[in-house]
């Protein structure tokens, strides 16, 4: 039980960090894109 509770912490820790990562590199690429 412990594991499992574990997995879902790490999974959900995982896609947070994710999309805290995914979010800049998308805007930065819109910028980019702007400035050609």
């Amino acid at each position: 039980m412990k594991s499992v509770l574990k997995f879902i912490f790490v999974d959900s820790l995982v896609n947070i960090l994710g999309d805290l990562f995914e979010q800049p590199m998308v805007n930065w690429l819109f910028i980019g894109w702007g400035w050609l």
